[in-house]
């Protein structure tokens, strides 16, 4: 199974690198995987009113070439993206 790791950038310019990575069917899972991260993100920095929101999770593969990025633009409803 291919490693993919997902670094998160935060609208505040901080980075959280991924050292490990993870181990996914493919990028898709490694995709999805990033989406629900982001919107898991978002809802505990409203929930615990933190300023620190991710801006996006960029998806490198094994060779450390960027494969996706998942912004949290993307995750919201329609409505909001606006």
């Amino acid at each position: 199974m291919p490693r993919y790791f997902l670094n998160i950038e935060h609208f505040d310019g901080a980075r959280v690198l991924d050292d490990n990575g993870s181990d996914y069917a493919d990028l898709n899972a490694a995709k999805e995987d990033a989406r629900l991260t982001v919107i898991e993100m978002i809802y505990e920095a409203m929930r615990d009113d933190k300023a620190r929101v991710p801006l996006r999770i960029v998806v490198l593969d094994d060779s450390g070439t960027e494969a996706a990025q998942i912004s949290s633009h993307s995750v919201l409803p329609p409505e909001l993206q606006n």
